[in-house]
C-alpha cells in the first residue's frame, strides 16, 4: 500500500514535475524523488510506502503532476 499526504495552501494538485527519468531503480527512490520535486513545487507532501512495496521502476515522464506521476508509476507497476 502506498500513501500520498498532501497539505499545501496552494492548489491540490498544482504541483508540476518538470522531468523525472529513472532507469532500473528501486521503486522507494523514484516514490522520494517524486515527494521532493512536488515540494520542490511548493506542496507538502509526504509518500508513505508498507514494506511490501518493491521493485526496479523504470520512466520518463516529462510535464507531469506529481499525482499523475504517481498514479502512472502505481497502474503501470500493479501496484493499484
Amino acid at each position: 500500500m502506498i500513501i500520498a499526504l498532501c497539505c499545501s495552501p496552494l492548489i491540490a494538485g498544482s504541483g508540476y514535475i518538470e522531468s523525472l527519468k529513472f532507469k532500473d531503480t528501486d521503486i522507494r527512490i523514484v516514490l522520494k524523488a517524486i515527494a521532493d520535486e512536488a515540494n520542490k513545487a511548493g506542496e507538502n507532501v509526504n509518500i508513505i510506502a508498507t514494506p511490501d512495496i518493491e521493485g526496479l521502476v523504470s520512466i520518463d515522464l516529462k510535464n507531469i503532476s506529481w499525482r499523475e506521476a504517481l498514479k502512472v508509476i502505481l497502474k503501470t507497476y500493479s501496484y493499484n
